[in-house]
């Protein structure tokens, strides 16, 4: 429980080769978790308790999807869109992958970033992605219906950081969080 740390329940899910790297829960009403790994995998899982008679330790259940090499090098992002039924994931390459939640097929590619992918964000309900990566760009990538898809529309550059000598990269964003429009903000 995020409002006061105690433990809600167990959960086991088929485990990764390598560390988990991120982790996106959809919603209440899918009560599903996407996590991708630095071994390049991606896998979508049920947030359920056990049926009657069932063992806690029963991943077949659980894992509902697996991409296990969406990416040949470590995935550093990763989003969910629930209204346009995909997920994006980044790779330390730049490269960014969007994929098909259903049949886990690669959507398109979207490539511009040079270095690693830092962060990912769906603009739901828009078809609009936003990425940022290691040296402070971020981009605004059109998606599905929208022609050519997988495209950057606009690339901002974060300023340098101030006071450090010869800084030539720009500040890193490693988080973005969209706020759903019912929630007030003062």
């Amino acid at each position: 429980n995020y409002l006061n740390g105690m433990r809600m329940q167990d959960m086991v899910f088929k485990p990764f080769k390598r560390q988990i790297s991120n982790i996106c829960y959809t919603s209440l009403e899918d009560r599903t978790m996407v996590s991708a790994s630095w071994d390049g995998a991606i896998r979508v899982f049920l947030d359920e308790p056990p049926l009657e008679g069932e063992s806690v330790l029963s991943e077949n259940r659980t894992t509902l999807r697996a991409i296990e090499h969406a990416h040949l090098s470590d995935v550093t992002a990763l989003t969910v869109s629930r209204s346009l039924s995909k997920i994006a994931s980044g790779e330390s390459t730049g490269k960014i992958k969007v994929w098909d939640v259903e049949f886990c097929s690669m959507d398109g590619l979207c490539l511009g970033h040079s270095t690693e992918v830092t962060a990912l964000l769906f603009l739901d309900p828009l078809p609009l992605l936003v990425s940022s990566d290691a040296d402070g760009s971020l981009c605004l990538w059109s998606l599905w219906p929208h022609h050519p898809r997988f495209v950057c529309l606009k690339r901002w550059q974060l300023p340098a950081i101030a006071g450090v000598a010869d800084s030539v990269v720009g500040q890193t964003v490693t988080c973005m969080v969209r706020f759903p429009a019912e929630v007030k903000r003062e």
